[in-house]
């Protein structure tokens, strides 16, 4: 499947810079959608956020519904400049499902994080989130490097992204800091998508 991005604005070549001041981003496939979060996305971040099961391995979260927002509030006027992308990812018929952000864009690389999703769904959709975030990445910012942390005691997400072969560049008492390369991920993701039986 060919992976479309929906602006209205010129399409990056290469670098954030490049990109139109009035690109409204979305990234559009057969089966699923993923859109920029905006303040009605509020209540659903925050269920997401503080659920037992899904924060346990993220960063804590207040439960207030007025604190999220103002938080929105804030992150959009760091989208606006480019500096941060955070995504509502749905389903072909608009039934929100989780939450995948790029940030901490670096001359050389950005950070993806914020990926959670409600339990539940049985097309693999926040696999497909992820894919299409780093090709977002990779092929719309035109970046060459992605960081990423995971939590040490994560393991089905540890198990997932070394089946990409990243560098393991780091680590602290809670966390593992991976980078993976352009090259490396295209290079894998064939394989990925037949030991998961993912189709894009």
């Amino acid at each position: 499947m060919k992976l479309k991005f929906k602006s209205n604005g010129k399409q990056s070549q290469r670098t954030v810079k490049s990109l139109s001041e009035k690109s409204d981003f979305k990234i559009q496939t057969d089966d699923m959608s993923m859109r920029l979060v905006d303040k009605s996305d509020a209540k659903f971040i925050v269920d997401l956020r503080t659920d037992e099961t899904l924060g346990q391995f993220i960063s804590e979260t207040s439960s207030s519904i007025e604190n999220q927002i103002a938080w929105i509030e804030e992150y959009k006027k760091r989208e606006a400049e480019h500096k941060e992308f955070y995504f509502i990812y749905e389903d072909s018929v608009n039934t929100k499902w989780g939450t995948i952000r790029l940030y901490n864009l670096l001359e050389d690389s950005f950070t993806l994080g914020s990926w959670i999703c409600v339990q539940g769904n049985k097309n693999h959709i926040a696999i497909k989130s992820f894919l299409y975030a780093l090709k977002f990445g990779f092929e719309k910012l035109g970046y060459e490097n992605c960081q990423i942390d995971v939590r040490k005691k994560n393991i089905r997400v540890l198990y997932f992204l070394k089946l990409f072969k990243p560098v393991l560049i780091n680590e602290d008492l809670l966390n593992w800091f991976f980078r993976l390369e352009k090259n490396t991920f295209y290079h894998n993701i064939s394989v990925v998508n037949n030991v998961l039986n993912i189709k894009l």
